[in-house]
């Protein structure tokens, strides 16, 4: 599976990482997922981050 980095792509990941909180931040190349206590995640693809927060659950 591969998620290309698109404006409607990150909006929904953005949506499905607010259930937690978080928070996205992309860079060049790298991308960041900012959990609650400033815990931040760093990926090398978007396609990584994107099954990343899919596999989240909600406690």
């Amino acid at each position: 599976m591969f998620k290309k980095l698109t404006p409607q792509n990150l909006r929904r990941l953005q949506r499905k990482a607010a259930r937690f909180h978080a928070r996205i931040h992309i860079r060049t190349g790298h991308y960041h997922l900012i959990l609650p206590q400033y815990c931040t995640l760093s990926f090398h693809s978007f396609t990584a981050l994107w099954i990343f927060v899919e596999n989240l659950r909600p406690h």
